[in-house]
């Protein structure tokens, strides 16, 4: 494992280990799921979806936006729309993109095992390579 694949954004989006690709694949499906009942959260979060999607999207589901994904976010929004009425929709959508920090991390440790005892010595997988 290099540096760089000891990063939020290589654990939340560019891992290929199957373990983290499918869980990947059942939070975003999960996500589609998600019941939005309010106009401002119809507006917000397929914007908020297409973000996690991108590099640094891991930062969507931390919190921790950068300025590019602020102006994304911001094109969404009204006139009309009110400063509590955007905070309550982006506490009620984030719930959802925290299980996913949760799902996500939860599989990287589940990979780390999986690749730590598959590569150790007497491993049934590994004891055709280890008889004389």
């Amino acid at each position: 494992m290099t540096a760089a694949d000891d990063t939020y954004d290589y654990t939340f989006r560019s891992c290929q280990h199957p373990r983290l690709c499918q869980a990947r694949a059942e939070s975003d499906d999960l996500l589609l799921t998600v019941s939005l009942l309010t106009d401002l959260n119809r507006r917000l979060f397929p914007v908020l979806l297409s973000l996690v999607q991108e590099v640094d999207g891991h930062r969507i589901c931390m919190g921790n936006w950068n300025s590019s994904q602020i102006t994304q976010l911001d094109q969404v929004l009204l006139s009309t729309d009110s400063v509590t009425a955007l905070s309550e929709s982006l506490l009620a959508l984030s719930k959802h993109l925290v299980n996913r920090i949760d799902t996500l991390w939860a599989a990287r440790q589940q990979a780390a095992y999986h690749t730590a005892l598959s590569s150790t010595p007497g491993h049934p997988q590994n004891l055709t390579t280890e008889l004389p």
